[in-house]
Formats: structure tokens, sequence, C-alpha cells
């Protein structure tokens, strides 16, 4: 039998805390769920007092639903889950966390959105459900093969059931959302399918206005390891059995497994034993093989209430074989692991099963019970929803070198996917030169391509892709010139094998070598895929050797060739590790966010990957063993005799073996990567229980340190929000610490946590990415040894603040271990720095009691709360309809005042003059400090050097807001005109606003108005504008309210100067409470007429609105004003008159002008020796004259002006009758035409408009 190559220690003496923990470790509590949602009254009143931590509004906090709700009677914990809405339509992965103890909220996990609805579009769909599956399959590559048939409709969550289209596996469901998209919240429906074409779960979400994709993530995790077989031996146990006795259980089955028992990770730890009636009773109190709840197996297969396993040999996605245990539920059947894994078949699933079972009860015991979302056919009456016991398929014939596990919300069926391991034959490389290197070294065969049936002698050349790292093969090659015709060695890493290969054969490679990229030895890659010439790999250390001679410009060459075959190919369902890190995978995505939301970990620095492995580490571990050992996951699958498993390092709390720390997030590619760091913190915690507590082998009743951590971890699961990032998650565990045993563990957590980098002043950033974390190794106060007592003394922000918020610092020295806060409103805090927010004006005195070990002490201040007061308005309070109005309000000198109806301010100032009201109005008006304007940043762009910037690159500018301030306007430098989107973002770069605003061409000051909401680091950026590229001078400051600090160019940031000069900002003060004021508008007649003109007559029609009682008219020329309702007037002459109608009905009147056109017709008037037609009357850039008479002479036009002045003459030739004279340059007015010749003349008024 192989033992793991680790050393044994002897097992400490335990010491452990007991107090709250013993109602956790009360043997025979169970779950509750809640059939009513309670504690709403509670959560709404501790919603309303935190909101401002994270400058939410009373509009976030009101549209809320919970979404799972369940008390745990273990612990005493009532769990709830918040999903934030936008009227009514849930944000998707909103969901925030409170833990309600004693009928009061002892923990909050904020998920919620500020300012949702602001940031939201329309809340009707365009676009109805069954096109967004459309959508949704077309995305994916598939058709749907048959109709969609609604089944069910869940009206309260905006969620339809549909048929499954011929394309899914289950029913295919669409639910109406909110997605955060760039900083806006997008409706969407998220569509739910589960492809017959693969393993996947998918849930994406589909624009509901215009069928775009927005986003995905999958149900099914796949851990895909990539780190396939090392070369090396292996002990193989072929039925060695031990039997193991489990205590004696009433109404026992009998029934018996040869498994791998735990603590057992694979075969090569040890042998198989037998052991009966493995179940815990209060997890499975009728055994594996009940479902009914009544005493008998349902099944003698292996197929029970927590899972059903079977073989899936072809890929059909439906239960196959299973082994029949009989009557006497006798599982013991012969393993040969010289064979192909399809002789033990039977051996190989009964382990797959015993391990899904044993995980069920274990996890059962620590917190993962029927309303948590646990997975079991029958919920036995304790609450959750049933019908989602496990389906474990054994030999899957869907891959090699893999497993997956898929996680539905509850109800539905998990389904584990356990995958052959094939096994890669020795190759060996042999170099001819350079002589110093000369010699044979090892290496190991791909499992796809062809084999090196013959030597394959050439020389080698290192491949170049010139992207990201050069060397991996993931691109094509610039240097397929050199590599044609000869071996190509490639870096392992971010892309599959067989891609690598496939790129070297098309750069012309007539073989591939790939380097190691892990100290591990060698592994036989596997691939999807045709690949035309073979490829081996070598180790990290032999290929190093070789890159270096070929990196100093000598040549290498070598020969490849085969010195063995084959040997078994081995099968994941034996290695337990394998197992249990899949099963976690249920367990993380059915506790975090609740068991109805399996969407929360899929965010960017989330550990599901590392609490998979944690779990599989946790779960081997031997008595004996310690946490210096060096322990590697799925070294029997990969063959791995090195131990340092798949995973970059091997798993140690020795920092010279893992040394890997928070701040290495941000070189961590991928989630198994980043999921290492956090698996490797929680590895450390454990070690620091077990060496407190002990470590107990009993997994079911144990109470040593282990235990105690692994109950941590799974409540630290239940408290965190959806879409947790590590600091996060490490809250919730200490959370958990002080909930279940009264923070008797707190410094052991924080010790473990803090030797990682997340220590008391690491900042996570934001959870959806890595990279912006800061990784800090401080231990709180409270963890360090005191020397002297403490002195109290503190900071608040302000002192006076008209918000009622403040932000309050403890600056108390020598060791403070535990802080009270007394705000002297009645609230306490034990917060190092609280935020406190007074419910009203008023004085108050603070005082802070800082205590450690050896004292205590306190210091006091005051703080007051001081609003504006509100304003006195007067003003007009009923007018006439279309009628002006004046209103005022009373402000203190140098202050001013918003007006505000609709929500929307429609003026600021103190009075309000309103030019024309139609309907009865109410404005909310608020009493303002009216803020100075100032300016801060460069003023133009005179310095340095620069040019138009238009590289698709946005550039920014960062800076960190004093206090809430607009940034109204800034001045830009455009090569040429048009839109551009302008956006700010906050400190954890996500879009705060984002405005599309048209540039002139050049110079130009652009209105921006954006609002700062409060204080912090944000930035604020665009593209294609002129920027500086040398000689910016950051900081530049505008006193107490902006910094900008920086610019986010690469290597050169305090050099560039992006895009916005000479800010105006405005510091947002202080307001008072609103008071509303009431225009009332009284309906009157609304004045309208008509005109029918005759020569100088004009005929007037009253078309007026309403119940007028009288009519005024003015016809503008100076004629006396006519009453009759509907009159006739003649003008003297033509021109342009303007008439005015006023009606009134006895309380309110109505005015109404129009301009009329008069034009006279006649063409002989008295006097006038010959008749003459001016037209057009009015013109504008011509006037044309006809003449009724032969004159004999020469025809003069003349122009003259309203002063008699003559502005234009023409002479024409004699018997003219028609001429045009150009009027284009005369100013509009009154003019007259005078026409003359030898028999006399003529004259007609004409009127120039523009």
């Amino acid at each position: 039998m192989c033992s793991k190559s680790i050393s044994k220690l002897s097992v400490m003496t335990k010491s452990f805390f007991i107090g709250r923990a013993v109602l956790a470790l009360a043997l025979f509590a169970f779950a509750l769920t809640l059939n009513a949602q309670q504690f709403q009254g509670e959560i709404k009143t501790y919603l309303q007092e935190v909101k401002s931590r994270w400058e939410l509004t009373a509009e976030d906090i009101a549209d809320w639903t919970i979404s799972d709700q369940y008390t745990d009677r273990e612990t005493g914990i009532t769990y709830t889950y918040l999903h934030q809405q936008i009227a009514g339509v849930r944000i998707f992965n909103a969901v925030s966390t409170v833990a309600i103890r004693d009928g009061k909220v002892a923990y909050f996990a904020n998920r919620f959105h500020a300012k949702a609805v602001q940031r939201a579009n329309n809340g009707t769909p365009a676009i109805g459900a069954e096109a967004a599956i459309q959508a949704a399959a077309t995305h994916l590559g598939i058709s749907l093969t048959e109709a969609l048939q609604l089944q069910k409709e869940e009206t309260g969550r905006r969620r339809l059931f549909f048929t499954d289209g011929g394309i899914s596996k289950e029913a295919i469901r669409a639910e109406l959302v909110y997605v955060l998209v760039e900083g806006q919240f997008r409706l969407a429906w998220n569509v739910n399918i589960a492809p017959k074409t693969s393993a996947d779960w998918w849930n994406i979400r589909i624009d509901a206005q215009n069928g775009a994709f927005l986003e995905k993530n999958n149900w099914n995790v796949s851990c895909s390891f990539d780190h396939e077989h090392p070369e090396g031996t292996t002990c193989q146990a072929k039925n060695a059995v031990e039997k193991t006795a489990f205590e004696k259980k009433e109404n026992a089955s009998g029934a018996t497994y040869n498994v791998f028992l735990l603590p057992l990770e694979a075969p090569n730890f040890g042998s198989r034993s037998l052991v009966t009636d493995p179940e815990l009773l209060i997890a499975s109190p009728f055994g594996w093989h009940d479902t009914s709840g009544v005493a008998g197996p349902e099944f003698t297969i292996t197929r029970g209430n927590n899972v059903y396993a079977y073989e899936d040999e072809s890929d059909t996605n439906e239960p196959g074989y299973s082994p029949d245990g009989g009557q006497g539920l006798q599982f013991d059947f012969p393993l040969d692991l010289d064979q192909a894994p399809e002789v033990s078949r039977d051996a190989i699933i009964t382990n797959l099963f015993y391990m899904n079972n044993m995980l069920h009860d274990i996890l059962y015991r620590h917190g993962f019970n029927e309303v948590a979302g646990n997975f079991q056919q029958n919920n036995y009456g304790k609450g959750g929803t049933g019908d989602d016991y496990v389906l474990a398929e054994a030999q899957d014939g869907g891959g090699t070198n893999n497993a997956n596990f898929a996680t539905p919300d509850d109800g539905f069926s998990g389904r584990m996917q356990m995958y052959l391991w094939p096994s890669g034959a020795p190759a060996l490389l042999t170099v001819l030169a350079p002589a110093d290197i000369a010699g044979e070294y090892s290496a190991v065969e791909a499992s796809f391509g062809p084999d090196i049936t013959t030597p394959i002698s050439s020389e080698i050349v290192l491949y170049d892709d010139d992207n990201g790292t050069t060397t991996d093969a993931c691109e094509a090659a610039i240097n397929a010139f050199e590599i044609a015709g000869k071996i190509a060695v490639v870096d392992r890493g971010n892309c599959n094998f067989i891609n690598k290969v496939q790129n070297a054969e098309n750069a012309g490679a007539i073989a591939v070598i790939v380097v190691n990229n892990t100290p591990a030895a060698p592994i036989a890659m596997s691939g999807s895929g045709f690949a035309g010439i073979p490829s081996v790999m070598i180790s990290q250390v032999n290929g190093n050797l070789l890159k270096a001679k070929l990196s100093s410009g000598e040549k290498v060459n070598v020969t490849l060739s085969k010195i063995g075959g084959a040997s078994a190919d081995r099968d994941g369902s034996l290695d337990n590790g394998i197992i249990a890190h899949e099963y976690g995978h249920g367990l993380s995505n059915r506790l975090t966010g609740g068991p109805s939301n399996s969407d929360c970990l899929f965010n960017g620095e989330q550990g599901g990957e590392g609490w998979s492995d944690w779990l599989a580490l946790i779960l081997t571990i031997e008595p004996g063993d310690a946490g210096t050992d060096s322990r590697g996951i799925g070294t029997y699958a990969t063959n791995d005799s090195t131990g340092v498993g798949i995973r970059r390092f091997p798993y140690s709390t020795d920092m010279s073996i893992n040394g890997q720390v928070y701040g290495d997030l941000a070189t961590s590619n991928g989630v198994h990567a980043i999921g290492e760091i956090w698996s490797q913190t929680l590895w450390d915690m454990t070690w620091k229980l077990i060496e407190l507590e002990g470590f107990d082998p009993d997994w079911y009743n144990g109470n040593g340190g282990n235990n105690t951590a692994l109950h941590l971890v799974i409540q630290g699961m239940k408290l965190q929000p959806c879409g947790p990032g590590y600091l996060d998650a490490r809250d919730a565990i200490l959370a958990a610490d002080e909930m279940l045993y009264g923070n008797a563990h707190r410094c052991l957590i924080w010790e473990a946590f803090a030797g990682r980098g997340m220590g008391f002043n690491a900042d996570q950033g934001s959870p959806n990415q890595t990279g912006d974390e800061t990784q800090d190794f401080t231990l709180p106060t409270f963890c360090q040894d005191a020397i002297v007592p403490p002195v109290a003394n503190f900071t608040v922000d302000v002192q006076t603040s008209c918000f009622g918020t403040f932000t309050f610092k403890d600056q108390s020295t020598d060791i403070p271990q535990n802080w009270l806060w007394d705000f002297g409103d009645g609230n306490t805090s034990m917060a190092i720095n609280p935020v406190h927010t007074y419910s009203a004006p008023g004085v108050y005195t603070v005082k802070l009691t800082v205590t450690n070990t050896l004292g205590t002490d306190d210091y006091s201040l005051t703080v007051q709360y001081e609003t504006l007061p509100t304003p006195a308005v007067t003003g007009d309070t009923a007018v006439c309809a279309g009628n002006p109005a004046k209103l005022t309000a009373d402000v203190a000198a140098g202050n001013t005042a918003t007006w505000s109806t609709g929500g929307a301010v429609v003026y600021t100032g103190a009075t309000y003059n309103i030019p024309s009201i139609q309907n009865t109005t109410t404005y909310t008006v608020r009493q303002l400090e009216d803020k100075p304007i100032g300016k801060v940043g460069p003023a133009d762009n005179s310095f340095g050097t620069g040019g138009n910037h238009n590289t698709g690159f946005e550039g920014r500018l960062l800076f960190e807001a004093l206090a809430p301030f607009k940034l109204l306007s800034v001045q830009v430098y455009a090569q040429g005109a048009g839109e551009r989107t302008i956006r700010l973002y906050d400190a954890g770069n996500q879009i705060v606003q984002e405005m599309n605003i048209f540039v002139p061409n050049g110079s130009s000051r652009i209105d921006l108005n954006m609002e700062i909401p409060s204080p912090g680091l944000y930035s604020i950026g665009s593209q294609n504008f002129y920027r500086n590229n040398s000689g910016a001078n950051y900081p530049y400051v505008l006193d107490n309210v902006v910094r900008i600090y920086s610019s986010n160019a690469t290597d050169t940031e305090l050099s560039f100067y992006y895009y916005f000069y000479d800010w105006e900002v405005q510091e947002i003060g202080c307001a008072s409470e609103p008071v509303a004021y009431t225009v009332n508008v009284t309906p009157g007649p609304v004045a309208g007429f008509t005109t029918a003109t005759d020569n100088l007559t004009v005929t007037f029609s009253d078309a007026t609105t309403g119940n007028a009682t009288s009519w005024t008219w003015n016809f503008g020329d100076g004629s006396p004003a006519s009453t009759v309702q509907n009159p006739v007037h003649t003008y003297t002459e033509p021109g342009v008159y303007t008439v005015v109608l006023t009606v009134s009905n006895g309380i309110c009147s109505s005015t109404f002008e129009q301009t009329v056109v008069i034009s006279s017709t006649s063409l002989n008037n008295p006097g006038e020796a010959f008749g003459v037609n001016v037209f057009p009357n009015p013109a504008s850039q011509q006037v044309n004259v006809e003449i009724y008479r032969m004159l004999t002479g020469p025809v003069y036009v003349q122009i003259v002006d309203a002063t008699g002045r003559i502005v234009t003459e023409e002479e024409y030739a004699p018997s003219t009758t028609r001429l045009s004279v150009n009027i284009a340059d005369l100013a509009p007015g009154a003019y007259s035409v005078r026409v003359k010749g030898k028999e006399g003349s003529a004259v007609r008024k004409v009127t120039i408009f523009r």
C-alpha cells in the first residue's frame, strides 16, 4: 500500500472555545424553512439606517423581494436573501445577504446598486420571451427544431417556462431581468438552456429591446484539468480489502461497500476497504438507497435519495448501467487497476456512489441541509425543495482528462460528470549538439496525433507568435520560415495543447516539443481535433536548458524516439479528491446568494475553484498529517508521482512551498489560478484551527479544528453576498465565527488571511475583476499584544453637517482592541471607524471608549446636524390659464432655491418667473447653499507638447473628490466636429454617468453638469480630443473640493494630460427639507381668429375657444378698436399690419396676434397718368412692375424709403411694359415704387420682409 510522501506528526492536544458553539453542535437540530417571509420590518428599518454607507437612495432600498429565507435551528440564524428590483423586475445578481439573530440584523452583505432607477432603460420589452430564446439559441450556434409551448408562468417573478424546443435537456426558461452594462441597467431576458449537444447549462442575457447578446454564465463548472498525466510510477491496490465498521444503527440495512474509504484520496494513497452502513442518520435517516421515507430500500443499485450513480459512456446524459448489490446491498466488486477502467466498472461506480453520499452526509452535518439547498430526492418534510439528487455520471463519453458539476437552482438535480484520464507513452529526447548539453532527456508523448513510430532527428527552433507569451504557439508563427522542416519548441499555457501543435504544423514543423510551465513532471497532453505531426512534453528544467541555448544563438539538434507503451487509463471516479472538488461547486453555488440563485459565482474575483480544492484537501487529511506537508490535487488521475498535482504549486502552509499571496491575483489567469490563492488561505486557516483544537477524524460528530473550519466556511458561504470578492468572503467567515463561536477564533482567522495579504488594510477593489486589489499583511490591533493601556482619540470628517451623516475615524494609540461608540442619540457601535446618520437635527456629544487587556480610556467631541430652514414662498396662488406667474422663495443671503415639479428641477433661483402656466401645478421648493463656482486644472493646452488623440484608447484623468460637487463645464480641443462620449467612473471602474455630447471643431467649452455624488476616487475619460503628452504638473487642486492627481497613461501617467482643461466646478451645498407650493390655474378663453382679404378689405372671423364674453380688436393701422366679435375692416393703403385680438370672460383674458398683409390690385388710381401693378407684395428678393400703357420716352423706376429718400433708381427703354427690380440688399420695411415717363407718373406701396 502506498502512503503520501509527507511526514506524520502526532495529534495535538485539543483546546477549543465552548459557548454559542454548543448550539452550533447540537446533535439532532434541524433547519427550518420559513413559509412566510419574516423580519421585513426589521430589514426595512436597518436598510434605512445604513443606506448612506453605500450612497443608496430611498428609492433604491424600497424595491426588493426576498428570494430565499430560512432559519437554521442548528445555529439559530435566519438567512435572508434580498433581491433588488427596478419597478418589480429583478436586477440580475443584485442579491444581498441579511443574517437575523434574536430578531435583529446581525450581519449584512450589500449588493444593492445605487441610483438604479435613474440608470435603467425602458421597462417594457420590445421583444418577447420566444424571440429572446431564438436569439439565445442563435448565439449558441443551434436552431430550434420544435415549436415552443408555454408551460408555466410565474407572474410575480416575470419568468416563463417553455418546452425544450428540441434543443434542451431541460425545459427552457426565460425571465425578465435588468442587467448592469457599462454602468447602465438594460432590460433583458435571462434565457436558461441546457443544450442536448454538450454538458453546458447556459444562462444567456438577451437585450429585451433589440435582441442583442449581452452576457452569459454557465451552471456547469468544468474543471478542465489542463495539467494532464505526469510521467511516473504509482502504487496500485488490487482488491485489497480492509473492513471498517461504523457505529451500530437501529433499522440498519447492512449495506456494504468496497471503496476507497475517506480519508483516502485515491488508489495511490492506500487500498480499498469494506464499510457497512456508513450513513449519518440525521442526514440519511433511511440509508442511502431509500427515497420513500419508509424503512427499506427502494433501489438495490447505486441509486438513492442523495445520488444516482451510473455510467454514461455514450454521452447521452441519460442514466446508463448501474451496479446492483442485490437484496443484501452488497457492493463488493473486483477492481483491477492494470486493466482498462471498463473492466472494473462496478467497483468504480460504487466508489463514485459512496463518495457522493459521504459528501452529502458530512456537509449536512456542517450546515448544508435541506433548507440551505442540498441535493436530495425526498426532503423528508424538513423544508427546502426536493427532487434534486445528484446525477453522477461515471466514465462519461463527453471527454477525457476532465470533470464537471452543473448546479441549477434548488429543485433541479445537480449533475456530476466524471471522465477517464488516458495514459501517455514514455518518449526519449536525445540532444545531439551542442556537446555541453548532449544526452538523453525524458519526455511524454501526447495522447493525440500520430505516434513516434520511427526516430525523428532535426534542428529545433523556438516558436515566436509575437503576441503576449510569444513562445506559447497560441497564435500563428511570425518565424514560420525558420520553423519549416524542423522541430518546434513551444511553451505550455494560455491555450489548448491541440491548438499549439496545429499552429506549429501550419508553420511547417515536423514535430513539437512542449516545455512544461510548472516544476512537475511532464504529462501526456490530450485534446480533441486533428494533428498531423507528433508532439511530446518535457520538464520545465530541461526545457529551460534548451531555450537558453537557442536564445544565445546556438544551434541545437535532437532526436525524438519512443521507448515504451502506455499504461492503463485512469478513472476520475476513483479519485475522491476530484469527486469532492466537483461536489464543492454544488456546495458553493447553492449556498452563495441563496438556494434559488445559482448564478452568483461568475464574477472575476471569486473563489469557486478554491473552495472546491479546499474541500478535497480537508476531507482527505489523515491523522499525523501536518500543514507544512506538500499536498497536490489530482495526483492519481494525472499519474503524478511528484506530488505537485494539477495546480501551479502544491498546497502547504510552508511559504517556501506555496508562497502565493493576494497580490498574485494580478498575474493569475483563469478561474483555477485565481482559486488557488483562496484555497491556500483557507488551508492556512484550517491548520491554525487544527493546531488550536486538534484534528478529529470523525466528520460526523467530531469537534476538532477541522470540524470548526468546515463549519465556518459553510456558514461563511451562506453569509457572503452574491458575486463575492475575497475580502467579502473573508468578512463572512469572520462574521460566522462571531455568530457561531463568539469570536473565539477571530484573531486566528485574521492571522491566516493577513499572512496571505488579506490583512486589515487590504483593499478588494471591484469583486468583478482581478488586478485592482491592494494587499496588506497587517493584523487588526485587537489581535496584537498590548503593552500599555490605550489612549482614546478620534476625528470626524465634519463637525457640522446639513446632511446628518458623519464619518468617524479612530485615532487611538497604544493598541486599542475594542471600541464602543456612543453617538449621543441612543445608538452605539463597536466598529472601528463607523459612519453614523442622525435622524433629527441637533447637537450631539459623541463618546469613544477604547479598551485593551491592560486598561480603558475615552474621548468625546460634539457634532451638529444642522439643516437649512425650509423657505417661505410667496407669489401668485391663482392665475388664468396661459398667463404668467411669479413666485419668490425667502432664502438667506448668499443662498438660492431650487424649484422642482414631477421630480425634475425646473429652475434655480430665489425668484421664479413662469412665462406661461396652463395647468394647476405644485412646485417643490428647497433652500440651497449657493456655493461659488471655482476653476481647477490647466487653463488651456499651451504647455508641453501634444496633439489630437484618435487611437481608440480612452484617455482618463484621475481625480479625488474631497466633497460632493458638480463638474459644470470643461475646455476641450477637437479635430473635427462630431459627437463624443464622456464617461465618469468610480474607484471600482464602474460607470457612474455617461453622456454623448456634440462637440464643434476646434476650441470650445462644453457643458457637462456631471454630479460627483460623494467624496472618493473617480476618473473621467473619452476619446478623440487633443491631449498633452508632456508638461503636466500634477496635482491640480481646488481646496476642499477636488484634486486632479494623474492620468491613466502607461508608465508616463504624470506627464500626460488628457482632454479636459479648465474645469468649472461647484460644490454641492446643503439643502433644506422641501416645501410644497401650489399655483392654481383657472381655465379661460383662448383667443384666435382667421382672415379673408378682398383688396383693402379684410373679414375677421373669431376662432376663440372657451367661454369668451367680450372681444377687442386692434387692426394695427391706428384706427379705433372694434368690440364686434367678427368685424370687417377696410385699410386705406396696402401694407403689413399686426392685428391683436383680446378676449375675456370677465375673470381671465387671452390675447392672440397675427400679421395681415394688404396689397391693392387697382391698376389705375385717381390722378395717375397710367395704370401700374407691383407684385409680389410683400416682397423679399425682387419686385415685378407691370405698366399698362406704352410710354414714348425713357422709363424710370425709383424705390423710395419711408423718409422720402430714393434708395434705388433704374432707367429702362421706351415702351417697356414689364420689368423686375432687385431689392435683396434693401432693409426690411415700407417703401414706395415710383414709375415715371413723359406722360406722367404712378406710385404703389410695397413692403419688404425677410
